[in-house]
């Protein structure tokens, strides 16, 4: 299986916008007529037409194309001799221009190249076909693509089409001596032991700080999260939150909660909630679920905002709905304390079920408690229950809701008390 965090390939909808010149602008008939009379750019232009489906951006007829592309190619037309070549893998078409002239020149069916083996390799809109896709790609890492380079690499590594593993590295370490992104895999590779890869902390380390220093984001994480918990090099959280607001700078959402957890707590750094609700909000843009129960919990708490349990209710559904299990089992304590909601116990029961099969033992205590309470075999022990483990996050018996009967309230502060001191009842407050 491919990377997730690396790279995408090309995306289908950039098929589109491949390169298409200004073939949409004249008409068909009068394009067709200038390539009859031996127009070789006329040629190449309506080949575009063929090939991209009338200027639709749609996969159209494909040899109608080539056809055209070789008529203009003969006459030396260079962007047709290199759209036959992408077609068609057939190098003589390319004339003697070199990769790096041609890559500058006509870098477009580079990428088409590698729509292209994607596609194949997906089966979007045909059969899948190992062979097509490797077909492609490798046209683009023979033409000294380093994205081809490093794919067909993985690729190698992982099997697809044949496993050869010294040559798929092979190929990752020639595409990294031009692309950042191919040093950030080489150092995770040696940092996990990946594909065979040798586990190597201190290489991992030299291939995160050469991508880093090229601005690339992943490494430049690594490099935070290695300094700030020690791992593979001296431990320095100073330095941990110096790469980490690198790699936040540029949009990586990990890096922005991090940082934005240092600052709330002030790990490494001096502690500023400001800067921490910043950060967690830029994360949470980004769709990180622990931010998002980050931000719940510090308008719950009124930790550096004002205390707001409807926003809290808002941030922590958003997490909860992403599967955070912490987030699942405080939306049921808020249910069931009507905290930014009204009060709905079905409701609150159902979280803590869907928290606690996540995992949230917390939940599984909530939510046996939760029942016992509803079952009515100790009314009095209920009441106690329900007003301490639902006032949501642990708040003092002074602040419980008025719709309980003093009488209740004061002949269960025992079993009240006993509970909340042998852990019965347990709440998810932390952020970290």
């Amino acid at each position: 299986m491919a990377f997730c965090w690396l790279v995408v390939l090309v995306a289908d909808s950039a098929a589109a916008n491949l390169n298409v010149d200004s073939y949409k602008e004249e008409k068909l008939s009068t394009l067709e007529s200038r390539a009859k009379r031996g127009s070789s750019e006329a040629q190449y232009q309506l080949g575009m037409r063929y090939r991209w489906g009338n200027g639709t951006g749609r996969f159209d007829d494909k040899d109608r194309a080539i056809e055209w592309w070789r008529k203009a190619a003969a006459k030396g037309h260079r962007k047709a001799k290199y759209a036959v070549a992408a077609l068609t893998g057939d190098k003589t078409a390319q004339g003697k221009m070199d990769n790096n002239t041609a890559f500058g020149f006509f870098g477009d069916n580079y990428r088409e190249w590698i729509v292209m083996a994607d596609r194949f390799k997906r089966g979007n809109n045909r059969k899948k076909d190992p062979r097509s896709a490797i077909h492609y790609m490798k046209m683009a890492a023979d033409a000294g693509v380093p994205y081809g380079q490093m794919t067909l690499g993985l690729w190698k590594m992982e099997g697809y089409g044949g496993k050869d593993s010294v040559a798929g590295l092979k190929l990752i370490k020639q595409a990294a001596k031009q692309s950042a992104t191919a040093q950030a895999l080489l150092g995770r590779m040696h940092y996990h032991g990946l594909l065979g890869v040798v586990r190597s902390k201190s290489m991992a380390l030299d291939w995160f700080r050469k991508a880093a220093n090229k601005g690339q984001a992943n490494a430049m994480y690594y490099l935070g999260d290695m300094y700030a918990r020690g791992d593979g090099v001296r431990k320095s959280l100073p330095e941990g939150a110096r790469w980490f607001r690198k790699a936040a700078a540029k949009g990586h959402a990990a890096a922005q909660y991090d940082l934005a957890n240092m600052y709330d707590f002030g790990t490494g750094v001096p502690k500023n909630n400001r800067e921490a609700m910043r950060l967690y909000n830029q994360a949470a843009a980004n769709g990180h679920p622990e931010a998002e129960f980050a931000i719940g919990m510090m308008y719950y708490q009124g930790d550096g905002v004002r205390r707001n349990y409807q926003t809290a209710f808002k941030w922590l559904q958003r997490s909860a709905r992403k599967g955070n299990s912490k987030a699942q089992s405080n939306i049921g304590a808020m249910y069931a304390r009507g905290y930014g909601v009204r009060r709905d116990l079905t409701k609150a029961a159902q979280w803590y079920k869907l928290a606690a099969n996540n995992g949230e033992r917390m939940a599984a205590s909530n939510l046996a408690n939760l029942r016992r309470a509803q079952s009515g075999v100790d009314r009095f022990l209920g009441a106690a229950v329900l007003m301490g483990l639902l006032s949501a996050f642990g708040q003092s018996a002074s602040s419980f809701d008025s719709g309980w009967s003093s009488s209740a309230t004061s002949a269960n502060s025992s079993w009240q008390n006993s509970i909340m001191q042998s852990g019965t009842v347990n709440i998810s407050t932390g952020r970290n």
